[in-house]
C-alpha cells in the first residue's frame, strides 16, 4: 500500500478546472475529502468523491477529474475492492495528460489482484522503464514484478494446489522449482518447510524456515517460521534422521516395593507370603533399533532386560526379588501419513513377549492410531485409541482383550523445550476371570480353596506433565491419577474336606464361614514421577528417573491375608547411547 500512498501525493499535481476551483462549495469538499484520505477513512471519502465526479460534463476539462479518479480508485483499492479501483485507476488514465509512474503502479497492483497477470506485468514493467520513477517505486515495482511472474509459473501453482491437498513430496519438488525464479520469496521458503516438515525432513525445515526470518525479519510470517523453528526442534529429537538407527541404555535401579505394581500387579494366584515388601536394586539394559524405509513406514525392535540382584528375598515362603527379573522383547511397525498441513494419522501396530524369572509370563499384540493435530505452533492435541489383546501362559485366567481411548494437550510456551501436557485415557480389560481352585493339606485335614482375583476393570486415568530447560538439561515432572473399578469380584471361599472314619473315604466338602470374602475391588493410583535428560555429547545422554507410585484401595487383611495397598519408589539412572 506504500505505492499507492505515494501515488496520491504525485497525482495531486493534476490540473484543476477553473469553474470548479473558485467555487466555494468545491473548496470545502475537496479539503474535507482531503482529510478524509489522510485519516484513511476511505469509506467516508467515497461518496463525496462520486458526488464531485459527477459535475464532470462535455464543457468541463476532463483532465481536470483525473486527480479525482485516481483518489476513488486508492479508496476502493485500500478497502480491497479491486474490481471498482481498476475502473476508477483506468479512467483516471483515459484523462491524464501526463501519466505518472504512481498511477501505472496502482493499475499494476490493481490487474494483479484481479488476477490479470498479463496486464499486471505489462504496466510494471513501464513503471520500472520510466525514468521519472525513484528508487523506492522501483524496488516495490520489480518485487511485485517477481510475484507476478510466480504466480504465473505453472510450477507455483502446483505446488500449492499439491500442499492444500497433503501431497507434500509432490508440493516440495514444484516450489523448489518455483524457488528458480523467486529465490528471495520468504512465502515459497515457508510453504517448501512446511512442506519438508511433513515428511521429516528436519533439516531442510530448518534452512527454509530460517530464510523466511533472514529475507522478511519483523513480519508475521517470520514470527511464525520462528514459533515453527522452535516446535521442530523437539519433534526432531524424536524422528529418526537416518535408515537406520537406534539406541543403547545402560543403567541401575533400586525399587522399595519390587513385587507390587509392575508386571505381577493384579497377581491372580494365592498371594501367599507375598504381603511383605521385596526391595532390591537391578541393572538395566535396553536395546532399541529401527528401520525407516520411507518418511511414512519404519519398522522397529527393542530388547529390555532388567535383572535384580537378588539381595531380598523371603526364604520361608521360596520367593526372592530375582523372580521378578524381566527380558522383554518388543516388535512394532509405524505408518504416519500426513492428511494436511494441519492433521497427521499415525497407525502403529506392536506386539511383546515377556519373561518373568525363568518362566515365559506374557504375550501381547496391540494396534495403535493416533491423530495429531497441528492447531497453532503452540498448541498441539492429539487423539489416541488403542485395541489389543494379552495371553499368559502361567496366569490363563489373565488372558484378555481390552481397549483404550486418550486424549493429550500440548501446550508450548515460550520455546520448544517448555510445554505442559494434560491427558484423558480411558482403559477397559475384559478378562477371563474364571474361578480356580486349590486343595491345601494340613496334618490330617484337607482344606479346598475356591478364589477368584479379578482383573476386568475400567481405568480413568489424568495426567499432567510440565518439560522445562535447565542449562543443557531438559527437566520433567508429572503425575498420573487413576480410578480404577473392576468389573468382577475378588473372591474367596473356603471348605474343609473330612475323611469318613469307618470307609476313609472324603466326605461331601463343607464351607467354612471365617476367611470368606465377595467383594467387588475399587482402588485409586497415584503416580509421581520427575525425570531430567542431560546430552554430554551428540550421541551420549545421561538420564534419570524417580517415581513414587501409591495405590490404594478398598481390598484390606481384614478381607483377606493381603493388603492391596501398596507404596512403592523406584529410582533409575542410565547412559543412553544413540547410534
Amino acid at each position: 500500500m506504500l505505492g499507492l500512498c505515494l501515488g496520491f501525493k504525485a497525482q495531486a499535481q493534476q490540473p484543476v478546472s477553473p469553474e470548479l476551483s473558485q467555487g466555494a462549495e468545491w473548496l470545502q469538499q475537496n479539503q474535507e475529502i482531503q482529510a478524509l484520505l489522510q485519516k484513511e477513512d476511505y469509506e467516508s471519502a467515497i461518496p463525496l468523491l462520486l458526488e464531485l465526479i459527477s459535475k464532470e460534463s462535455e464543457s468541463t476539462e476532463r483532465s481536470a477529474f483525473a486527480n479525482y479518479y485516481y483518489q476513488l480508485g486508492l479508496a476502493y483499492y485500500n478497502l480491497k475492492l479491486y474490481a471498482l479501483a481498476l475502473d476508477a485507476f483506468e479512467s483516471s488514465l483515459q484523462r491524464s495528460l501526463e501519466i505518472p509512474p504512481t498511477l501505472l503502479f496502482s493499475l499494476g497492483m490493481s490487474y494483479y489482484y484481479t488476477r490479470n497477470l498479463e496486464n499486471a506485468q505489462e504496466y510494471l514493467n513501464r513503471v520500472i522503464a520510466d525514468p521519472r520513477s525513484n528508487s523506492e517505486l522501483i524496488g516495490l515495482a520489480e518485487n511485485q514484478l517477481m510475484l507476478t511472474l510466480r504466480d504465473q509459473s505453472g510450477v507455483y501453482q502446483e505446488g500449492m494446489k499439491a500442499y492444500q491437498e497433503g501431497r507434500f513430496s509432490e508440493a516440495s519438488q514444484y516450489l523448489t522449482e518455483a524457488l528458480r525464479f523467486l529465490p528471495n520469496s520468504g512465502e515459497l521458503h515457508y510453504y517448501l518447510g512446511a512442506s519438508q516438515i511433513q515428511t521429516q525432513n528436519y533439516d531442510l525445515a530448518r534452512f527454509h524456515f530460517q530464510e523466511v526470518i533472514r529475507l522478511e525479519p519483523g513480519t508475521e510470517l517470520a514470527q511464525r517460521a520462528q514459533l515453527t523453528l522452535e516446535v521442530i526442534e523437539k519433534l526432531g529429537k524424536d524422528q529418526p534422521q537416518r535408515p537406520f538407527y537406534g539406541s543403547l541404555n545402560l543403567g541401575f535401579t533400586t525399587d522399595s516395593n519390587v513385587n507390587f505394581g509392575g508386571p505381577r500387579d493384579n497377581n491372580t494366584s494365592l498371594p501367599e507370603g507375598s504381603n511383605l515388601n521385596l526391595s532390591d536394586g537391578s541393572l538395566i539394559f535396553n536395546l532399541a533399533t529401527g528401520y525407516q524405509w520411507f518418511p511414512e513406514l519404519g519398522l522397529k525392535y527393542n530388547l529390555y532386560t532388567q535383572q535384580y540382584l537378588g539381595f531380598s528375598s523371603q526364604t520361608s515362603q521360596g520367593l526372592s526379588s530375582t523372580d521378578f527379573s524381566l527380558i522383554l522383547n518388543s516388535l512394532s511397525l509405524s505408518n504416519r501419513f500426513a492428511l494436511s498441513d494441519q492433521l497427521e494419522l499415525s497407525l502403529n501396530t506392536q506386539g511383546d513377549f515377556e519373561w518373568l524369572g525363568k518362566d515365559p509370563f506374557l504375550w501381547d499384540a496391540y494396534f495403535r492410531p493416533s491423530l495429531t493435530w497441528y492447531l497453532t505452533e503452540r498448541l498441539v492435541t492429539r487423539a489416541n485409541l488403542a485395541l489389543g489383546g494379552e495371553l499368559y501362559p502361567q496366569y490363563s485366567e489373565r488372558d484378555n482383550l481390552n481397549h483404550q481411548i486418550g486424549f493429550e494437550q500440548f501446550i508450548y510456551l515460550w520455546n520448544s523445550q517448555t510445554w505442559l501436557r494434560f491427558s484423558y485415557d480411558w482403559f477397559q480389560v475384559y478378562a477371563r476371570d474364571q474361578i480356580q481352585r486349590r486343595e491345601i493339606e494340613q496334618g490330617t485335614t484337607l482344606f479346598q480353596v475356591d478364589f477368584r482375583f479379578a482383573n476386568s476393570r475400567v481405568s480413568h486415568q489424568l495426567g499432567l506433565g510440565f518439560g522445562f530447560p535447565v542449562g543443557p538439561i531438559q527437566f520433567e515432572v508429572g503425575s498420573r491419577f487413576d480410578m480404577i473399578d473392576y468389573t468382577q469380584p475378588e473372591q474367596v471361599q473356603q471348605y474343609v474336606i473330612r475323611l469318613n472314619p469307618l470307609t476313609g473315604l472324603q466326605l461331601p466338602p463343607q464351607a467354612l464361614t471365617a476367611g470368606n470374602i465377595e467383594k467387588f475391588r475399587q482402588d485409586q493410583r497415584l503416580n509421581f514421577y520427575a525425570q531430567f535428560d542431560w546430552p554430554i555429547s551428540r550421541e551420549l545422554k545421561l538420564q534419570g528417573r524417580y517415581t513414587r507410585t501409591t495405590n490404594v484401595s478398598n481390598i484390606t487383611p481384614d478381607d483377606y491375608a493381603i493388603s492391596r495397598s501398596y507404596l512403592k519408589d523406584v529410582l533409575g539412572l542410565s547412559l543412553r547411547y544413540e547410534f
